[in-house]
C-alpha cells in the first residue's frame, strides 16, 4: 500500500490488531486454519534532512503583470507621470516537503516630491473570488509598507479579511499600523501573506521617468503540500492601490485611485521535467543497481506451525 507523502492522510498512523492466517482453496472451496493475531504500531517516518531549494532553482509562473498609470495631475495636484505595476507569481518548489508560494509584487513609480526620504509607501491589494460582489463579500487584504531612503528597516506585510473597501480615500483615518485593525483577523484559506527578508524586496531607485522615484515591496504566501486547501486555487478579481504617510505616525495619507485587474491561480503541474533526481530515484526498478536504498522498519510479526497432518490430511511439517 502506497503513502502518499503529498496530500497525506495522517489517519493511517496508529495502533492496529491485524489478524493474519491461511487459507487454501480447493475447486470453489476453500479450508482456513492457522488465524493469529498481530499487534504493531505504524509512526509516521522521520526523514533525513535535506538542504532547501534556493530560489534561484525554483520554477516561476507568472500568473498576473498589469502596469496602472497614475493620473498624477487630477490625484495630487501636481504636473508629472505616475504608474503602479502589480505582479503576482507561483513559485513551485520541486522538492514534496516545501510549500510552493504565491508571491505579490509591488512596484510604484511617482515624482520624487511625493516620494520623498522617510516617507511610507503603503502598497495594497485586495483579492475578491470572482463571481463574489465587491464591498459585499469578504476579500483577503494584503498591505505592503516600506520606508523611503531607509535600507535598513525592513517592510511591513498585513493581512485583513473583511469588505472594507481601501479605495482612495477610504480608511485613511489613522496610522499605517491601525488603520486596518477592524478587519484585521486571519484570512480565508489560512492566507497569511509574509515579508520576504531579502533587501531588493523593499528598495528605492530612480526611475527611467526623470524627476520620479520607484519604490517594490514584496508579499509571500506559502502554499503547503501536504493538507491543503485546494480551495486556494480560483479565479480572482485584484484592486490595487497605494497611500503615501509622512510618517510612521501620521494619521492621514495621500492616496492614490484604486485600480482593478485579474488573474487565475491554478493547481501547480508537477510534471516530470520538474521533479527532481532524488525524488525520480524512488521509482526506479528496484534490480537496478543504481537504485535508492530505501530503509525497511519491521512494525511487527508472528509465525505458527502448521499441523498438515490433521489440517490437510498429509504428512510434513510446516509454518
Amino acid at each position: 500500500m502506497a503513502l502518499p507523502k503529498i496530500d497525506r492522510d495522517y489517519n493511517v498512523f496508529g495502533k492496529y490488531v491485524a489478524t493474519i492466517g491461511v487459507r487454501l482453496w480447493t475447486g470453489s472451496s476453500y479450508e482456513a486454519f492457522n488465524e493469529a493475531e498481530i499487534k504493531y504500531t505504524l509512526e509516521e517516518p522521520a526523514y533525513d534532512a535535506y538542504e532547501e531549494t534556493s530560489f534561484s532553482e525554483r520554477q516561476y509562473t507568472m500568473l498576473k503583470y498589469k502596469d496602472f498609470d497614475i493620473d498624477v495631475a487630477n490625484t495630487f495636484d501636481m504636473e508629472g507621470r505616475g504608474s503602479q505595476t502589480i505582479m503576482a507569481e507561483l513559485i513551485t518548489s520541486k522538492s514534496y516537503t516545501e510549500d510552493d508560494i504565491l508571491r505579490m509584487t509591488f512596484y510604484i513609480d511617482l515624482p520624487s516630491k511625493l516620494m520623498s526620504e522617510d516617507t511610507v509607501v503603503y502598497q495594497w491589494a485586495q483579492l475578491l473570488l470572482e463571481g463574489d460582489t465587491y464591498g459585499t463579500d469578504a476579500m483577503i487584504g494584503i498591505g505592503c509598507a516600506a520606508v523611503m531612503g531607509n535600507t535598513t528597516e525592513i517592510q511591513h506585510v498585513y493581512n485583513f479579511d473583511g469588505t472594507s473597501s481601501l479605495q482612495s480615500g477610504a480608511g485613511i483615518t489613522d496610522t499605517v499600523f491601525n488603520q486596518t485593525l477592524v478587519d484585521e483577523e486571519v484570512p480565508s484559506f489560512s492566507a497569511i501573506f509574509a515579508d520576504y527578508n531579502e533587501t531588493w524586496a523593499y528598495e528605492d531607485w530612480q526611475s527611467g521617468v526623470e524627476g520620479n522615484m520607484v519604490k517594490s515591496c514584496v508579499a509571500d504566501m506559502k502554499i503547503p503540500k501536504q493538507n491543503r486547501d485546494e480551495s486556494v486555487f480560483s479565479n480572482y478579481i485584484i484592486h490595487v492601490g497605494a497611500h503615501l504617510y509622512d510618517s510612521w505616525s501620521a494619521t492621514s495619507a495621500k492616496a492614490t485611485k484604486q485600480q482593478k485587474t485579474k488573474f487565475s491561480l491554478s493547481e501547480p503541474d508537477y510534471s516530470a521535467e520538474f521533479v527532481d533526481e532524488t525524488t525520480l530515484n524512488l521509482f526506479v526498478d528496484e534490480n537496478n543497481s543504481e537504485a535508492t536504498e530505501k530503509e525497511i522498519i519491521a512494525l511487527g510479526q508472528a509465525s505458527a506451525a502448521i499441523d498438515t497432518s490433521a489440517t490437510l490430511g498429509v504428512s510434513g511439517s510446516a509454518q
